[in-house]
């Protein structure tokens, strides 16, 4: 039976009428008013919790209402050893979030009649694999081309630290069989905005970076965004940071070189938001571009997933979503836009193990309340008994302790006797355990799951087990919320 990983608690629109008053004063009526003192120390309070709760030393954010700021912010430290403070004009690691600027710079290739998004990779890139004849420009931009991406290379780990040119970063995926044939299903791949990256810079006749900066940084009034690059000076920039066996030490170290167009800016919330408005307010693409970007992409099987192009669009508890979250060693981001509530919140923080998404979310609670009524609600717990167990466990786990006799042996050879101390550099820090509520459960052929919310004295940690036939502990999942 298979154990469950062990997670590291490792992602608008305002009309104005008005009529018969001063231009000056209806645009200051237009202008979204900034957030409340007691909305901002609420979210202050929020924002605390979930950095002490993840070990984030530093993070900034950045809320708008239809392009407009409402508030921005930095929270702990940019700089732990020189104890330089988080502001909203730190730099931080985009990572992934990246994606959707590479996309824009496609886009609108293809408006100037450069390509169309049904043209073939090898048309523009002659000397690719002959087996990736059939993939398309759309195909690359929402995921679905087949091709390997180079960071699921075997080993890949080990070769954070070395330098690649674009090149050969796909020569590591060149010679492997494709993933799936083209359009088939759907699976994340940065060895397609690679290979964007070098179309773009093939059409263009100039680096990614700098069409980046001449057609989307520049016109959005974005003067701090650029590309990636650790032997440059930059301002305000961040360090990277990880918790390790309960010690906040510096993230890997990873070249620059590597994510290119897939991950490789650097930019403060300030200029993020500086794009949120230009979105919403004076888009660099036609409504038909725009359009294309936030569709599903299709799969074969004529169902769709829900990627568009650079910007994921699942929607959140029932409201729409257009999001895309960023991690890489040492970082975490995410930008969400929540179109239809005309809201857009941005968090980027320098800890790696991913909490940006939940704290974008949770801010996002507090401008529309209706996204917190739509959390998941705790179901009838017909086993009290069984869940006081496992509330027991999880309660051991925050001490670094446990029994070997709760587990199976599978389990026991997993967890014992290294992996069930890791609990203490985590859970032991949430503060008192205030709640412990069933709220799912299901019967798996891995056997019988049931899933708790843990409340941390405000900080939720989901607690996934799946039992034995016996009732042991076969596996543990752990996620914060």
């Amino acid at each position: 039976m298979s154990i469950c990983v062990w997670r590291r608690l490792a992602a608008f629109f305002l009309a104005v009428l008005v009529v018969g008053l001063s231009p000056s004063w209806a645009a200051a009526q237009a202008r979204p008013r900034p957030a409340s003192t007691a909305q901002v120390a609420d979210i202050d309070a929020f924002v605390a919790r979930q950095m002490k709760a993840r070990h984030i030393p530093g993070v900034s954010i950045a809320v708008l209402r239809d392009g407009a700021v409402v508030l921005t912010k930095g929270y702990g430290l940019a700089d732990v050893e020189n104890t330089v403070p988080a502001t909203e004009s730190t730099m931080y690691q985009l990572a992934s979030v990246t994606k959707q600027f590479t996309a824009t710079a496609v886009l609108q290739l293809v408006e100037d009649g450069k390509l169309t998004l049904a043209t073939p990779l090898r048309s523009v890139l002659p000397d690719m694999p002959e087996a990736w004849g059939a993939v398309t420009i759309a195909q690359l931009l929402n995921h679905t081309s087949g091709i390997p991406s180079y960071t699921s290379v075997p080993d890949f780990g080990t070769m954070m630290r070395k330098d690649f040119t674009p090149a050969e970063l796909i020569g590591l995926v060149r010679d492997r069989p494709m993933d799936f044939a083209p359009g088939e299903k759907w699976r994340y791949n940065n060895s397609g905005y690679v290979l964007l990256g070098m179309l773009v810079e093939k059409i263009a006749g100039q680096p990614w970076g700098t069409v980046l900066d001449t057609r989307l940084f520049t016109p959005a009034g974005m003067p701090t965004a650029r590309v990636n690059d650790l032997s440059v000076i930059v301002p305000h920039r961040a360090q990277g940071y990880a918790w390790v066996n309960g010690e906040l030490r510096n993230g890997d170290y990873v070249s620059p070189t590597q994510p290119y167009a897939a991950g490789a800016l650097i930019v403060s919330v300030l200029d993020l938001a500086k794009w949120d408005e230009t979105l919403v307010k004076h888009p660099l693409l036609s409504p038909a571009s725009l359009a294309a970007m936030y569709t599903p992409a299709p799969i074969a099987d004529g169902k769709t997933h829900p990627y568009g192009f650079g910007w994921d669009v699942s929607p959140y508890r029932g409201h729409t979503r257009y999001g895309h979250g960023g991690g890489i060693p040492g970082f975490s981001t995410y930008y969400a836009r929540f179109v239809d509530d005309k809201l857009s919140v941005i968090v980027l923080a320098n800890e790696g193990s991913g909490g940006a998404e939940r704290i974008a979310n949770g801010i996002a609670e507090f401008y529309i309340p209706a996204l917190r009524d739509g959390a998941p609600k705790p179901i009838t717990d017909t086993n009290p008994t069984q869940s006081a167990f496992l509330k027991s466990v999880v309660m051991s786990m925050g001490t670094g302790t446990g029994e070997k006799a709760w587990f199976t042996p599978e389990a026991q050879a997993f967890f014992f006797p290294d992996r069930i101390k890791e609990g203490k550099y985590r859970i032991g820090g949430f503060g008192a355990l205030r709640s412990f509520q069933l709220m799912e459960e299901s019967t798996t052929d891995k056997g019988q799951l049931r899933s708790y919310l843990a409340d941390f004295d405000g900080v939720g940690l989901r607690c996934t087990f799946t039992l034995a036939a016996d009732g042991k502990i076969a596996g543990v999942g752990l996620r914060l919320e």
